[in-house]
């Protein structure tokens, strides 16, 4: 499963805890209100997730690490449709349309003139 924007904007705020679960497996804690809205979220998504022990720190760094990684997927996911985008963007910006050709300047009609 996904993340939906809703549950991506409701994990934003712990987005340095999952960092630093991640690329340190250290738990630091963001308190036990924001670990039950976390735990919420992955019981969501995915319904085997162990029971919550907000007293467990291999507990807690599981938890974060598993979020962190839902979390940062939907952030390079969402980042690389960003940049299709703007490419897409750019690339429109960049085919211009050719400028219609100017008028020629009126001649004066060849006939018989003076002599």
């Amino acid at each position: 499963m996904q993340l939906t924007d809703e549950q991506f904007a409701t994990l934003a705020p712990y987005e340095a805890h999952f960092t630093t679960a991640l690329r340190s497996s250290y738990p630091r804690s963001p308190g036990r209100a924001a670990l039950k809205t976390i735990h919420a979220i992955l019981r969501e998504l995915e319904p085997t997730t162990p029971a919550l022990n907000t007293t467990c720190g291999t507990c807690i760094l599981r938890l974060l690490k598993k979020a962190g990684t839902f979390y940062f997927e939907k952030k390079e996911r969402d980042a690389a449709q960003d940049d299709d985008a703007v490419a897409a963007t750019k690339e429109a910006a960049a085919v211009k349309p050719k400028p219609a050709p100017k008028p020629k300047p009126a001649t004066k009609p060849k006939g018989k003139g003076k002599k």
